[in-house]
This record gives structure tokens, C-alpha cells and sequence, in this order.
């Protein structure tokens, strides 16, 4: 029984050993794990200091950066001192220079687009040249317009339809309005009338349903016109309202134009007379024309058929009191206001684009100007352009009603 014991306790023992032994080696890895978690403390702690110093010497250039920018603040405001101490002369200059450069930089930009657009007109220009002098037209002393045919008329406006050899049909048509644009006024400054259709704006204002004659219900000297009677329109304000839509009288009747612009075109010689009467109307704000400030041309559209497409030129008419102004060898009449009025307008206007056009054949209906034609002294503004011939001959008839004389035609 003893030696049982004693092995027993000596087995334990062994165990406890074995035991004891694991546990030390547990221990020495720990401690391996710890002198290397160490290592890597003391490690990252140098890294740290790096940094630190790293951090250390750029808040130093930061610093000097600041330095160095604070330096430059204050040689700025020094500067700036000085520059408000500077002479208002010197100062006047400086800006007036700018202002040069400015102007200048605007007048580039303006010649470079007169310039592209005279190109696009070049073309145009030179094919009116050859229609209008490869035809050999007889001028006529006094043009017949429009107006005054259908003012002499026993059916006139209003009873248009009483005609018995008008036929008409009732039509759809997008309509769109002429107006003078921004650019019309420069385009004049510049004494480019030739770029006058730059100058218009085209908006559109709706359709409208009219009834449209079918056949010329007057035919004048140039042209020939036909009477449309609105009957609704998206625009009130054309509700009931008569238009005449005017076509270049030609051997054969016209089915109207393929392009806008064609139709656009037609009204260049109202839209310019538009534009040189509000211009002079603006000169003469001092000289008390007030009392005519009522008179202006009729509003002017472009009429889109929706049944064929085609595009037609329109003005806006309404009977009223017919007067004629001038024209060819009519002699003006003087000593009545109006008269005296108009003749200021056109002999004045002439001078303000450099003589070099004229308006002629002025006469109203009411409070409105119609059928006047301008003339160049090369006679290719449009296709109404009645040449050198009627420009001297209308200055000529003016100076002697005005007592007033041309700079360069004598």
C-alpha cells in the first residue's frame, strides 16, 4: 500500500510538472508577443516623431508663407494709397483709355459682322444690278400706287366683295408681323442701307381666316394688290381688319413666294421710311412736330398659306382722306403744315444717310403712309428703285420748296 502511494503522488507530481512547464512556455511566447508588439510601439512611436517634426517644419514655411504674403498685403495697400493719391487727370485718362478699348473692341465686332453679311448680300446685290439694267424700263414721271388706285375706286375697301368680277374663297394663314429690330438704327449710323432687311424683326402672332380675292382688285404702276378681309384671328386686335397683299406686277399672276425673306423683302421700302421718320422725329423733338407724331406707316405682316405654303407680303389698309406728297416731276405743295412737314422729312432724311437715298411717291390714307419707293443713286435697293434720276429730280423739287440745298448733288 505504501509504494501504491508513493507512485501516485510522484505521478502528480510529474503532471504538476508537465503542467507547470506548459504554462512557462505559454508565458515565454507571451512574452515573445509582447517584446515584439514592443518593437513595434517604439517603432511607430519614431514614426510619430518624424512626423511630428515633419509637421513641425512645415508649420515654420507656412508661417514664413504668411510672413511673406502679410509683406505683399502691405506693399499692396501702399500701391493702392498711391493710386488714390493720383492726379484726377491721371485718373481720367486711365479710364478714358479703357473706354477707348472697350468702343474699339465693340466696332471690331461690328465690322466683322457687317462685313460677313455685306459678303452673304454680295451676291444678291449684283443680281438685282443685272435684272434692273439688262431691262430697259421706261421711267415714269408720277408712279401710280396702289393706294391711290383703290381710293379712286367706286368699291374702295370696305365693299370690295361688291365687285362682281372678284372672285375670293375664304383661306388659312399663320401670319407674322414686320417689325423695325435693334439693329436698324446702326445699320443706318453706318450708312449701309443696302443691310436694311438685318434690321427687321419677324414675329409671329398667331393664323388667321380671311377671305381672300382670287383675282388683282387693283393693279398699279409697279404692282398689283389683292384684298384680304379677316374674319378671325388668334390677334384681336386684326379681328375684321383688311390687309392688301402686294405682288411685283409681272406678265403672269403670282402664286406668291417659296421663301420668307422674298416676302420680307417686299416691305423694305415701308420699314426703311419707318425707320429714317422715327430717327427724324427724334431730331425734331425741339422744333414742336408734336401734332405729327400721329402719322407712321401701316403695320406690315408676311402671310404663311396652310393650304399651299407659300409666303405673302401684307400691309394693314382703311379708307380715309388720300393725299399725294411727291414724286417724279410732281412738284410739291408749299405753305401747308403737313406738306411742309413731309418735305422737312425727306430732304432731311436724305442728308442723315449721307445722300445717298430718297423717299419719293409719299402719300397717305388716313393717318398712314403708303407706296413710297426708294430711291438710290445706283438703283439697286430693291426692285422699285427708280435710279439717279428720280433721286435728282425729287431733291431738286424739294430744294426749291424748301429753299434748302444739297452738299454733293450740284
Amino acid at each position: 500500500m505504501r509504494q501504491s502511494v508513493s507512485f501516485k503522488e510522484t505521478t502528480q507530481l510529474q503532471l504538476q510538472i508537465s503542467t507547470l512547464q506548459q504554462e512557462i512556455q505559454i508565458l515565454t511566447q507571451e512574452n515573445q508577443s509582447l517584446k515584439q508588439q514592443l518593437v513595434t510601439l517604439q517603432k511607430q512611436i519614431t514614426i510619430i516623431k518624424q512626423s511630428e517634426d515633419g509637421l513641425q517644419q512645415k508649420v515654420i514655411e507656412y508661417e514664413k508663407l504668411l510672413q511673406e504674403q502679410t509683406m505683399q498685403t502691405q506693399k499692396f495697400q501702399q500701391l493702392l494709397i498711391q493710386v488714390q493719391k493720383t492726379p484726377n487727370q491721371q485718373q481720367q485718362l486711365i479710364l478714358q483709355l479703357v473706354e477707348e478699348k472697350d468702343k474699339l473692341l465693340d466696332e471690331f465686332k461690328e465690322k466683322n459682322w457687317i462685313y460677313k453679311k455685306t459678303i452673304n448680300s454680295y451676291e444678291s446685290m449684283m443680281g438685282q444690278v443685272k435684272i434692273l439694267y439688262s431691262e430697259k424700263k421706261e421711267k415714269r414721271p408720277v408712279i401710280l400706287g396702289l393706294m391711290e388706285g383703290l381710293m379712286s375706286q367706286q368699291y374702295q375697301i370696305k365693299n370690295w366683295k361688291q365687285n362682281p368680277k372678284i372672285k375670293y374663297e375664304i383661306q388659312e394663314f399663320e401670319i407674322m408681323e414686320i417689325k423695325i429690330g435693334k439693329h436698324m438704327n446702326k445699320i443706318l449710323d453706318k450708312k449701309l442701307f443696302f443691310l436694311a432687311h438685318e434690321g427687321l424683326q419677324i414675329d409671329s402672332i398667331g393664323k388667321i381666316i380671311g377671305q381672300i380675292s382670287l383675282e388683282p382688285n387693283v393693279e398699279g404702276d409697279l404692282q398689283v394688290g389683292y384684298i384680304i378681309e379677316i374674319q378671325n384671328a388668334d390677334d384681336e386686335s386684326l379681328k375684321s381688319k383688311f390687309l392688301l397683299r402686294r405682288e411685283l406686277k409681272q406678265g403672269k399672276l403670282s402664286q406668291g413666294y417659296l421663301k420668307k425673306t422674298e416676302a420680307v423683302q417686299q416691305s423694305l421700302n415701308n420699314m426703311i421710311c419707318q425707320a429714317l421718320f422715327e430717327r427724324f422725329t427724334k431730331r425734331q423733338e425741339s422744333q414742336g412736330y408734336e401734332e405729327f407724331n400721329i402719322f407712321r406707316i401701316q403695320r406690315q405682316f408676311v402671310l404663311k398659306s396652310l393650304k399651299t405654303n407659300y409666303f405673302y407680303y401684307c400691309e394693314m389698309i382703311e379708307e380715309g382722306e388720300f393725299q399725294k406728297f411727291n414724286g417724279g416731276n410732281m412738284e410739291p405743295i408749299i405753305n401747308l403744315d403737313l406738306e411742309d412737314f413731309i418735305n422737312f422729312f425727306i430732304f432731311d432724311s436724305f442728308q442723315d444717310i449721307n445722300e445717298e437715298l430718297v423717299v419719293s411717291h409719299l402719300q397717305r390714307v388716313g393717318y398712314y403712309f403708303h407706296d413710297m419707293i426708294v430711291s438710290t443713286l445706283i438703283g439697286v435697293f430693291s426692285q422699285y428703285d427708280q435710279g439717279k434720276q428720280e433721286v435728282m429730280q425729287t431733291i431738286k423739287n424739294l430744294e426749291k420748296a424748301l429753299g434748302f440745298a444739297s452738299m454733293t448733288l450740284h
